[in-house]
């Protein structure tokens, strides 16, 4: 797929073909490219949304009747969900011709490169019911080929899946890396045990105030400063809001903002007693939900710190290599920048992400199209300049957190090298959850035990009954490199274990609902609100008393790892 002549990386799921009808992916087509439309997929309904300024287009997967701007109108094909099996990977395919023209865009189908080719239209379509014209040459979803005696031959359907491709850095000409003391990243704690809750004696959050407390690049600090210690704190992140529940607590209803208004993540915060649950609740609306936080007390306990973090560019790096010139950005988490073209430079603006690189600016020696680079800070934004010394085509590889911008000379016949997309990720309460487990029918979650194993880096999850065969036909997803591997058998009690393998000693929890079980993995810290060591005692050389073979130290070992290992 091209977009007025530039190439879009597919990654791992290219345009197929199916009946006639080229479909191309929603996300990355229209989203994640100059159309920049806003995306979004409802899996309750199973409807994809795609949206501009004055366009709303709305498809239900496995119908052919789509809404734009609330009006009924026909495709001729359905959007349909496609797996890559070679990467375990779900994608969202749709109509490229139809979804290219209600966004203001002419498609066309070039036979001799099997490509689709979208090119901006002089006048974006009027909002409205509008219905597909089937004989129409750029508005229809059928595959326009030459008029030739082959004409009624269905296309063959492009292989699913990509290759791995190495990227070739070549010659790095400027780097810059973090000063991980400036970046915030938190410690995930989000409730707190504060101690005894009396509600006959509760206190009241007298003021709520911004400050410089923790002094991050990426972090704002918010302190809820009570009358009385608090007691017990939970918290959630849900539908950019963090809502903050504290039991036995008074509050004047009240609504804070930022004195930073311009550049906070934080919109408001809103604090109300509620009367039934003798309580005050926090809401803190959120410009974005792609942010971390934390909770903490301070010494005396009457004082209540939120800190919001941002993303941060901990690195950058501008090089040059066989296809041109690049740089990469590497980040806390994932971006999504925009990315513009004015007056000889790229432009790549991440709005909400702090820079922790501080302000750089630099004429870069050796490169084949970048003459310099200009990375600085705005109030709510870090911008990335790139000087050039002609026209040039770009391209976009993303791996992770990990973003660059291939920088190619003009009309080049070079393809951008496309990286091994990661797994899906699930995301459960706001935790990310590494490993999936389908979870066989009439199984409930009572059902399910689990044994830690981490002195061998493993723990396992058993099932009652065999379902060795059952995973055979229904795979265990698993997205961590921390997971070394896992192994599904049967026990003698005719119970089925899965036993996952870690590279180092990690805590889990999981929880189940009607289709998947759900294992989220981390540093025991993380996971664990309390870790209690028991040391059975000597050990090594200490090797204790001591009758023939039998020692102290191989007793003591067995009665507090084996027997008593029930009891704990």
């Amino acid at each position: 797929t091209s977009i007025d002549g530039r190439v879009v990386s597919l990654g791992n799921m290219p345009s197929i073909i199916v009946d006639n009808v080229t479909m191309v992916r929603a996300k990355r087509v229209f989203a994640d490219t100059e159309i920049a439309a806003k995306y979004s997929y409802n899996k309750n309904d199973n409807t994809v949304t795609l949206s501009t300024s004055d366009t709303t287009l709305v498809m239900k997967i496995g119908s052919t009747t789509a809404h734009l701007n609330g009006n009924p109108v026909e495709m001729s094909a359905a959007a349909m969900i496609v797996t890559n099996h070679e990467v375990k990977t779900n994608f969202i395919m749709v109509p490229g011709s139809f979804t290219a023209s209600t966004l203001g865009y002419d498609y066309k189908w070039n036979q001799s490169d099997r490509m689709s080719e979208l090119t901006s239209s002089v006048q974006k379509p009027s909002p409205g019911n509008q219905n597909e014209d089937s004989n129409s040459k750029d508005n229809s979803d059928h595959v326009n080929e030459p008029d030739t005696k082959d004409d009624n031959i269905t296309p063959v359907e492009p292989e699913l899946g990509d290759s791995s491709v190495v990227w070739n850095k070549g010659t790095i000409l400027n780097q810059w890396l973090a000063n991980d003391i400036l970046i915030g990243k938190g410690s995930n704690k989000q409730s707190i045990s504060g101690g005894s809750t009396d509600t006959k004696e509760a206190g009241t959050v007298l003021s709520i105030v911004e400050t410089s407390y923790l002094q991050k690049i990426n972090a704002e600090t918010f302190q809820f400063y009570a009358s009385k210690p608090y007691g017990n704190i939970t918290s959630e992140l849900k539908n950019n809001t963090i809502t903050i529940q504290i039991p036995a607590m008074n509050s004047y209803d009240q609504t804070y903002y930022p004195t930073s208004l311009s550049n906070s993540v934080v919109k408001d915060i809103a604090s109300k007693y509620n009367s039934n649950t003798a309580s005050t609740v926090i809401e803190v609306k959120l410009r974005q939900d792609d942010v971390t936080y934390d909770l903490s007390l301070s010494p005396d306990k009457m004082s209540l710190y939120l800190n919001v973090y941002r993303n941060s560019i901990t690195s950058a790096a501008v090089g040059s290599n066989d296809l041109g010139d690049y740089i990469t950005l590497t980040a806390m988490k994932a971006m999504d920048p925009k990315i513009t073209t004015q007056n000889g430079y790229i432009i790549l603006d991440l709005p909400y992400t702090a820079n922790g690189l501080q302000e750089q600016f630099t004429m870069v020696n050796g490169g084949k199209h970048i003459n310099q680079i200009y990375i600085m800070d705005l109030l709510d934004r870090t911008q990335v300049f790139l000087g050039l010394k002609g026209e040039v085509d770009y391209y976009i590889i993303e791996n992770g957190s990990a973003y660059t911008v291939s920088i190619q000379r003009k009309n080049s016949n070079y393809k951008p090298p496309t990286p091994v997309e990661e797994k899906p990720v699930v995301d459960i309460d706001g935790k990310t959850v590494e490993i999936v487990i389908p979870k066989p029918d009439g199984l409930g979650i009572e059902m399910i035990s689990d044994k830690d194993l981490y002195l061998k880096k493993q723990f396992i999850i058993t099932l009652p009954g065999d379902y060795t065969t059952y995973f055979s036909g229904n795979p265990i997803s698993v997205n961590s490199n921390i997971i070394k591997n896992f192994k599904v058998s049967l026990n003698n009690s005719n119970q089925t274990e899965i036993c996952f393998t870690t590279t180092k000693i990690q805590g889990y929890e999981y929880t189940a609902d009607d289709k998947f079980i759900y294992i989220n993995i981390d540093d025991p810290k993380n996971i664990y609100e309390n870790i209690v060591v028991l040391d059975p005692g000597h050990g090594g050389g200490a090797h204790g008393a001591k009758y023939f073979s039998t020692k102290e130290k191989d007793i003591n070992f067995n009665i507090l790892y084996t027997i008593a290992e029930k009891y704990f």
